[in-house]
């Protein structure tokens, strides 16, 4: 994963107007100013509902005793691999959770550093976390690392483990749950434009898409979760290079032009971040934002500064608020 910063401006307000930075202590205060600006810009949110918290990974006496295989499909002749964590005994079918680790990491650690395997505990999902190739992902637009220069075809892939993981697991036909992380979140993007109607939610945490879907994709319920501070993904975006990043505003605009969303925001907190919903798009679907301030790059936990909850728990009550893609 690379870790560049970046002293590119950033748009400052949904109007489009861009504010050229200069130092990264400029940048630090425009952005902190956005937020603020952001958080009283519209009608405040009433108190929302909080996620249960999601449990420890550490041995409990009453913890749920887990399945992890590893497993394979084969993609355009080459063997792929991809790690499944289920409960022993499912008793009933749950939902599938895809969680698309970043740019230098493995399958199998994200599934617990990111808190998601908690679910699993819970008898809640089916989690499954793919394996890239060197460690990297295609994203499209030649991004990134060996994945990218080589044209890997990872959209292919991650539909071939959501098919096989529906075979071997007792799996609902309904919600299939996409979370990515960093380069793996623009795989994400990249792969609702090509199979919209395969997700029920989508969310990531620091990664943007690198260019909206095509006109007429189906609608898909969006969270997208970033950092204030993040030098990686820069939350005015990054100009130049191979591939270019949009602004994380700009990112918004174009995610709700594909739900539809027509309404204003509603904005709210939740311990420090700021949280945006939009509500109202088509299919019953909506958009979200929930940006930590001064967090920067890495996945954030639970007890990070200001008692903002962790990505896990903002990311799953965002999910399971749908059961079913709306173009079905």
């Amino acid at each position: 994963m690379r870790h560049e910063g970046s002293r590119a401006g950033f748009t400052a307000s949904l109007s489009g107007r861009r504010h050229p930075v200069r130092t990264p202590l400029a940048v630090a205060v425009v952005v902190i100013l956005a937020v603020l600006v952001t958080a009283v810009a519209y009608p405040v949110l009433p108190p929302r509902p909080q996620a249960s918290s999601l449990p420890s990974n550490s041995p409990t006496a009453g913890r749920v005793e887990l399945v992890s295989q590893a497993q394979s499909v084969t993609v355009d002749g080459v063997r792929r691999t991809y790690r499944s964590i289920a409960p022993l005994h499912v008793t009933s079918r749950l939902p599938l959770l895809v969680v698309l680790h970043g740019r230098g990491e493995s399958g199998s650690a994200v599934a617990s550093r990111t808190g998601f395997l908690g679910l699993v505990e819970q008898r809640r999902a089916i989690l499954v976390a793919p394996d890239g190739e060197q460690l990297s992902w295609n994203a499209g637009h030649g991004c990134c690392g060996v994945a990218g220069s080589r044209g890997v075809p990872d959209v292919r892939f991650v539909a071939a483990i959501v098919a096989d993981a529906a075979r071997r697991w007792p799996v609902d036909t309904g919600p299939v749950y996409m979370v990515g992380y960093s380069n793996r979140g623009q795989l994400a993007y990249s792969e609702v434009c090509a199979h919209p109607t395969l997700f029920a939610a989508v969310a990531t945490y620091g990664a943007v898409p690198l260019s909206p879907c095509s006109p007429g994709t189906a609608a898909v319920p969006f969270l997208l979760a970033a950092g204030s501070a993040d030098r990686v993904l820069p939350f005015g975006g990054k100009r130049g290079g191979n591939s270019p990043l949009p602004s994380v505003l700009q990112a918004l605009i174009w995610l709700r032009a594909q739900d539809g969303c027509l309404a204003r925001a509603r904005t709210g907190r939740d311990g420090s971040a700021v949280v945006q919903q939009w509500s109202g798009c088509t299919g019953a679907t909506e958009v979200e934002s929930v940006v930590y301030p001064g967090q920067g790059h890495a996945w954030p936990a639970a007890g990070i500064s200001g008692g903002s909850p962790a990505a896990a728990t903002v990311m799953w009550a965002f999910l399971s608020r749908h059961g079913e893609p709306a173009a079905r």
